[in-house]
């Protein structure tokens, strides 16, 4: 996230106002993207299922995860919030559960 500033300065050579943008601050944390997201959103999903079901899910099934994680992380960039279904994670069981941005 950058917070920047937009202001009109006086060109040096001929005294013109020039729109200009100042950046004022950034935060954020460049080791969280790409594949760490997805594994972050993937491990969010994981605790809801064992939760939910009582058990530990499979190799497979985080596998199937972690790919829907990543189609997750494209829809909250334009959403506030995302379900995610996936059918037959481990033994059969459907697996749905929303998250929303406030929660991520």
């Amino acid at each position: 996230m950058t917070l920047a500033e937009f202001r009109q300065v006086k060109n040096d050579k001929t005294a013109k106002p020039v729109e200009s943008i100042f950046i004022l601050g950034e935060f954020g944390k460049p080791y969280v993207g790409g594949l760490k997201f997805d594994a972050l959103i993937a491990n969010f999903f994981a605790k809801k299922f064992e939760a939910k079901h009582k058990k530990t899910l499979s190799q497979r099934g985080m596998i199937r995860l972690l790919s829907e994680s990543e189609r997750m992380k494209l829809v909250l960039s334009a959403n506030r919030e995302a379900t995610i279904f996936i059918e037959g994670i481990m033994d059969g069981i459907d697996f749905t559960a929303v998250i929303n941005r406030r929660e991520f």
